[in-house]
């Protein structure tokens, strides 16, 4: 035995030599056979039976000659890998030798015989082929068993029976352990966590692989709504009803891996099928099956669509596939030829009611696993949260998520009961909130909404009090259905505040403020990107960007502030796609994706008649006046005005005003300099000061962080870095000359 496992590791070690120097990657199945073809113990068996020896060698070297090249950085043979079709056949030689020691005396005809067999049984290869059409066939073994074998009698034949036939199930169960996932063992098992609810759609599953043509299914559905766990829980009831079924798990990444030799990834499929079609009794699972269609991310690779679309027809096969709503849209549906032969099954997100049920049950998993106690109370704050906060995920995966996160925090602060200020710390980690926001309920923050915004915008008071009104009206549920959440416009001039309380609204709520410059949409053929590009040109369906940059938004941002600012700079074919928006709350891409702006807060802003307002202002000093509603009516068309809920009007900014946010400005600056132990002083000169300069810019409250920030600030942190401040100091500013003068 090993001389016989020496003899086969020169053979490698050959054959590695033969790899390298065809600049391969793998030392793979013909590698080895053109070692064989070289080596004289073979060639002497070879012309004894008038093998054409040649013919073989050549058909070899032309095979292997197209094998992609390696990387010619590392040159050394002991960097080349052994293919898993070489490891297959030497489990093989090792097979065939146990057989066939006791019958063929002459250890170098043992040796040839084993190695030649153990080629043809390496269905579906180059290799085999070779041999067979060149008379290298198992009749040809039986004639060199017949001439060497000392004890020639039915033993010889029940081995090359047991060998090209009896072995064939041991070679079925080897491809699937290597290329599937037994799921129905999985469920079988006492880790696996029971599917909750679905029980209509376990039945209508049941149903449609019930049928006798193309009872094949794709689950279709965001992510983490429970895709994967459906099949499970069906795998489930088919181990406890049909017990002679079978559910297996596509390993993708094994399937597709070194798939170096042309025909490599085709030989795989049609084994798949044959195994499949002759077991009739399982139920194939290809997760992600958007993989299979190679025109996307997956386009290096074959496209296995049309490889698979065999395996789909005649029902013999059952097939469940599971991709995302993008996925299918992306890669799947443009095939029609492969989307014919699926049932589309679209699995819902769970209600709020079956998610906590689900929650409920799978709870004590992690209790167990983090030695924790999750009440019923903490439940209902982490759905209720979840359901606040998580906008762009699904129940029940982004409940689960917290539920594991929290447990895992309180592991790592050693904490057995889980609290409701754990919950808030974790959530403030994941969201980027401040902690007392989240704590508060949502009745302090709309009781408080109005006085708490105007802390931050100062002088626009009749305006704030209008949003706080739209907020709390949308927050009712008066409005109507099928609408967006609020629809306002802010009319003002630049600096007024316009832009910063949408800033300020999306704090207090605690939603995502997503702004879009409208200056940008000027065009007319920029609608394309907000909606996506139309049919027939450039980035049609490219994933995302293909969608088009607002569809992509929403999608991602359901509960969000839509700003767009300076609205009258864009093009009037999005005042038309604005339409639909606030008139029925959806808007479709080009592409045909929908969404939903119901939980969507939109507010434009407009400067339209802020041009006029200025030259009537420096004309006849004019500080009252408002930018023309005749202005405003001239630039959006009455259907568009209409649809709006409410226009706000922000005022100029008058002086007292301005005062009073300079000193706010001034106020932050002086608590920051108060933490470097820096006590920082300033005068009425200096309010005035800065006051003046805004007003002459026309330009609101904008321009007053440039100066401080210019003037002001980079004084002052020159002299913190420079070290004169290292211990602290005192800094006085004054006005001397019309500059500013900082004394101690």
């Amino acid at each position: 035995m090993i001389d016989f496992v020496e003899r086969l590791q020169e053979l490698i070690n050959e054959s590695k030599k033969v790899a390298q120097n065809y600049s391969s990657k793998y030392v793979h199945l013909e590698h080895v056979l053109y070692v064989v073809m070289k080596d004289e113990h073979f060639l002497k068996l070879f012309k004894k039976y008038k093998i054409d020896y040649k013919k073989i060698t050549k058909e070899l070297e032309d095979f292997i000659s197209n094998y992609p090249l390696m990387e010619h950085i590392e040159s050394s043979s002991d960097n080349i890998e052994i293919s898993p079709h070489v490891l297959v056949f030497l489990g093989y030689c090792n097979l065939c030798h146990k057989c066939n020691e006791d019958v063929v005396i002459n250890k170098d005809v043992l040796f040839i015989t084993n190695v030649i067999a153990s080629f043809l049984f390496m269905e579906e290869t180059f290799s085999q082929k070779i041999l067979l059409s060149n008379n290298v066939s198992p009749l040809f073994l039986t004639k060199i068993y017949q001439s060497y074998s000392s004890n020639m009698s039915n033993r010889v034949s029940e081995i090359i029976n047991e060998t090209l036939d009896g072995s064939s199930n041991k070679k079925e169960q080897l491809f699937l352990s290597q290329y599937t996932i037994n799921l129905t063992e999985k469920v079988k098992g006492k880790e696996w966590q029971p599917l909750i609810g679905r029980d209509d759609e376990l039945e209508l599953l049941q149903y449609i692989l019930l049928r006798h043509d193309k009872p094949n299914i794709i689950l279709v559905g965001n992510h983490g709504v429970g895709k994967s766990k459906l099949v499970e829980g069906l795998a489930k009831i088919y181990s406890e009803k049909y017990t002679d079924k079978e559910f297996l798990l596509l390993d993708n990444l094994s399937f597709t891996a070194n798939i170096m030799v042309k025909g490599e990834i085709e030989n795989r499929v049609k084994t798949l099928h044959n195994i499949l079609n002759k077991k009739e009794n399982v139920v194939l699972i290809i997760d992600d099956i958007h993989f299979m269609c190679g025109n996307g991310d997956y386009s290096s690779q074959n496209d296995l669509s049309s490889l698979f679309k065999p395996m789909l027809c005649d029902g013999k096969i059952k097939i469940i596939g599971i991709t995302t709503n993008e996925d299918y849209r992306r890669f799947i549906e443009k095939d029609d030829n492969f989307v014919k032969n699926f049932f589309k099954f679209t699995v819902k997100e769970p209600s709020f009611d079956e998610t906590k049920n689900i929650i409920m049950n799978i709870k004590s998993l992690y209790e167990n696993n983090f030695n924790v106690t999750f009440s019923e109370k903490i439940i209902d704050l982490i759905m209720d949260y979840c359901n606040r906060y998580f906008y762009n995920k699904f129940f029940p995966e982004k409940a689960i998520d917290i539920l594991d996160t929290v447990g895992a925090y309180a592991t790592y602060h050693n904490e057995k009961e889980i609290s409701e200020d754990m919950i808030y710390k974790v959530l403030s980690i994941l969201l980027g909130i401040p902690l007392n926001n989240i704590s508060l309920s949502e009745e302090e923050i709309y009781k408080n909404l109005e006085n708490t915004i105007k802390k931050e915008i100062i002088g626009q008071d009749e305006a704030v009090k209008k949003v706080s009104e739209a907020v709390i009206i949308s927050k009712s549920g008066l409005r109507e259905t099928n609408k967006t959440a609020i629809s306002l416009m802010f009319k003002g001039s630049s600096g007024v505040g316009k832009t910063e309380i949408c800033k300020v609204l999306s704090k207090i709520l605690n939603i995502p403020l997503v702004r879009f410059d409208m200056s940008e949409y000027m065009e007319e053929h920029s609608v394309s990107k907000l909606l996506g590009a139309p049919p027939g040109y450039k980035g049609f369906g490219d994933g995302k960007s293909g969608n088009g940059l607002l569809i992509n938004a929403i999608d991602e941002h359901p509960s969000c502030i839509l700003l767009l600012d300076e609205i009258e700079k864009a093009n009037s074919k999005i005042h038309n796609v604005l339409l639909q928006v606030m008139d029925n709350g959806k808007l479709t891409s080009s592409s045909g994706k929908s969404v939903s702006f119901e939980h969507v807060y939109l507010i434009m802003t407009s400067n339209v008649g802020s041009y006029n307002s200025h030259k009537i202002r420096i004309g006849f000093g004019n500080d009252d006046y408002t930018p023309s509603d005749q202005d405003y009516e001239d630039r959006f068309l009455p259907e568009f005005r209409n649809r709006i809920d409410s226009t706000i009007t922000f005022n100029n900014l008058s002086s007292d005003v301005l005062k009073t946010i300079c000193i706010k400005f001034l106020d932050e600056l002086k608590s920051i300099l108060s933490k470097k132990m820096i006590d920082f002083e300033y005068n009425d000169d200096i309010i005035n000061y800065i006051v003046k300069k805004v007003e002459n810019s026309n330009n609101g409250a904008r321009p007053m962080k440039h100066i401080i920030t210019n003037e002001i600030k980079n004084v002052i942190a020159k002299d913190i870095v420079f070290g004169k401040y290292k211990n602290g100091g005192k800094i006085l500013l004054k006005i001397k000359d019309n500059k500013i003068y900082f004394g101690e």
